[in-house]
């Protein structure tokens, strides 16, 4: 069954480091990072990406593939994925067991549709008396994905399909779906959400990409736990207004579970090779090269301030073995992880000179509440701002500045701040 969840999900996700090319050996070692420095945290999700079935040329002497096509794609007797064995040598319940024996939760990847390799060896559709080719509409093709064909809902099978699908991941145990080239096909959103809800245990469900959705399918995305508002995002301040934007084209959606996409912070592409170094694709899975967030201190905070404003779910999205320690103590600090948790999705209450103000009041206490100046330019401002401004009730008196660890008072109905370029001051009343 899809589970009830009342505050935004924390957790990590591979792909920001991995790709596509996670195995076990770095989800077991990020997973002890994990249990000991975000689980104490509320971080609960530790979600393999995207990859896990599929076959890849890895040079002798390399744990990575350099090219991000697969040659082959594992699936079992019904066509549907399953793990490569020599990414997962021990299986994908392994992995589901010794992640909860960690007292976490364990997510994976899937996306919408049957693989070419089952309609190609036209393999039967579980349960039912009908074959993949009868289900699978072969001009329906993701456009970054070469693996899977969209599946003819119309068909009698179709749901049959699906359902033998999460059926797969029911047997590995997991609690976290994250189903992507999702959000613009509807009547997969509905097949997928209908069975998990025939599922014998609580599976959460998100729902990806963020690029194509749109404000019209909202009834649609309610089925899931949680959907993306933004495509890809990484350590690019250019990405920055990408965030804000579709924040604030949501921000009325009075719907849970609205997600910006994953942390960029601490060490990230892992894999890849370093930039200048030869290679057939620069981009590989994901964007750019092996290298540390290019974020610097503020930026960070500028970054993590828009989450916990915003309360969408934290996915930290860097190697947990490799990175460093201001990552860490940014995304558990304990003002970002409370206004996360209040889940109140903060709103815009002022634009001015690209000074963009959003506001998210305390879901119980009276009085009391967050706010978010973002300085969405380069350009340092000195700036008072009323009490309206800023969203905040007439009695308030002082806020309390979150990075700057020091507290501000009203003079004459005006808070004095300064908002450095394209960095945030954030405060709580």
């Amino acid at each position: 069954m899809i589970a009830h969840i009342e505050k935004p999900l924390r957790g990590w996700n591979s792909f920001d480091c991995y790709g596509i090319f996670a195995n076990e050996r770095v989800l077991l070692a990020n997973l002890e990072v994990f249990r000991t420095r975000l689980r104490p945290h509320g971080y609960e999700y530790l979600v393999l990406d995207a990859g896990w079935y599929s076959h890849f040329p890895i040079p002798d002497g390399e744990e990575f593939s350099k090219v991000k096509t697969s040659i082959d794609t594992e699936i079992d007797e019904y066509g549907r994925v399953v793990a490569v064995p020599t990414l997962f040598p021990r299986g994908m319940k392994f992995i589901a067991d010794r992640v909860h024996d960690a007292g976490c939760k364990f997510g994976i990847h899937i996306m919408r549709g049957i693989p070419r390799k089952a309609v190609e060896l036209n393999t039967p559709v579980k349960g039912t008396d009908y074959r993949a080719r009868d289900i699978a509409n072969t001009e329906d093709v993701c456009p970054w994905n070469e693996v899977f064909y969209g599946v003819d809902m119309d068909h009698p099978a179709a749901q049959a399909y699906y359902d033998s699908m999460i059926e797969i991941l029911v047997d590995y145990e997991v609690d976290f779906i994250k189903a992507d080239d999702l959000t613009p096909f509807p009547a997969e959103v509905h097949a997928i959400a209908d069975a998990i809800e025939k599922a014998p245990r609580e599976i959460v469900l998100s729902l990806s990409p963020g690029n194509d959705i749109t404000p019209l399918n909202l009834e649609t995305y309610r089925r899931a736990n949680m959907f993306r508002i933004t495509g890809d995002v990484w350590d690019d301040t250019n990405d920055f207004q990408k965030i804000l934007d579709r924040w604030y084209l949501y921000q009325d959606a009075n719907t849970p579970g609205c997600r910006i996409d994953m942390i960029p912070f601490g060490a990230l592409q892992v894999y890849a090779q370093e930039a200048g170094s030869d290679g057939d694709e620069a981009l590989l899975a994901g964007r750019g090269f092996r290298r540390m967030s290019n974020f610097t201190s503020a930026q960070k905070r500028f970054f993590i301030t828009m989450l916990a404003l915003a309360s969408s779910p934290l996915m930290f999205g860097g190697e947990l073995t490799m990175s460093d320690d201001e990552s860490f103590e940014l995304v558990t600090h304990p003002e970002v992880l409370a206004c996360n948790a209040n889940n109140v999705c903060g709103k815009q209450v002022y634009f001015q000179n690209y000074l963009d103000i959003r506001h998210a009041p305390h879901a119980t206490k009276k009085d009391a509440g967050w706010v978010g100046i973002f300085n969405r330019k380069t350009v340092s401002r000195h700036i008072a701002f009323t009490r309206s401004e800023l969203g905040v009730p007439a009695s308030v008196s002082s806020v309390h500045s979150v990075w700057d660890e020091r507290d501000l008072v009203f003079e004459a109905d005006r808070l004095h701040v300064f908002c450095p370029g394209r960095s945030v001051v954030f405060l709580r009343y």
